[in-house]
């Protein structure tokens, strides 16, 4: 895949910044300040979003404020108070899977639009940081998503699942089917294949010979 790039037809204004943040490598950017007419001088967080293109599967950078919540981020797709969502939001729409730069910090994240009560606190925050969101919602018939960027740890850490206690009874072990060994037990005969499609389908628990179910499991 090709190197990341700047969105097309960004205005201006967010070209010049995201240029310096990326040039910079993040030490000059993330606090933006502006003049907002009616609203004065304002400064704000930003961070670089990288998303995967829809149509292209081109990788395409969008310079945005954003707010945090947690250990996560959150972004919100106003593009001004256009009618359409922008770019960058239906591409997250199609592949959420996406790269993101906080000041020199970098991390992949998963993007998810919020909804109900998680969005009403999180829009109202956003108006914290950046107050013109509240003039955008009134030029646009559509609501305006608000979106977090949850990041992804690689490798990370969880807990192994509790280990099924087993015992040998009657010359077999029963375990519930979700537990029972996946590795093949019994010969490949059209019998055994059959019986075992049945306690697939019909039973919640497996039953397994004790000499067999001992190599598959330890002996406990």
């Amino acid at each position: 895949m090709a190197e990341a790039k700047l969105a097309p037809n960004l205005p201006d204004w967010m070209v010049e910044h995201a240029n310096r943040y990326l040039a910079s490598g993040g030490t000059d950017g993330h606090m933006y300040k502006i003049t907002v007419p009616r609203r004065g001088e304002i400064t704000a967080p930003a961070l670089l979003l990288t998303t995967i293109g829809r149509k292209s599967g081109d990788k395409f950078i969008f310079p945005l404020f954003y707010g945090t919540d947690g250990g996560s981020y959150f972004v919100v797709a106003s593009k001004g108070g256009a009618p359409q969502h922008p770019g960058w939001y239906r591409n997250i729409l199609a592949n959420p899977d996406v790269e993101v730069q906080v000041g020199t910090k970098k991390m992949s994240a998963r993007a998810r639009t919020t909804a109900g009560e998680e969005r009403l606190r999180l829009w109202k925050k956003a108006l914290e940081f950046w107050p013109p969101y509240a003039d955008y919602q009134n030029k646009t018939e559509r609501e305006i998503p608000v979106v977090v960027l949850d990041p992804v740890h690689s490798g990370a850490w969880r807990p192994a699942a509790a280990a099924t206690p087993w015992r040998c009874s009657h010359g077999f072990v029963t375990l519930p089917a979700a537990s029972a060994p996946t590795r093949r037990l019994y010969p490949a005969t059209s019998a055994a294949k059959t019986a075992a499609s049945r306690r697939s389908t019909r039973s919640p628990v497996a039953k397994w010979p004790c000499r067999l179910a001992t190599s598959a499991l330890g002996s406990g």
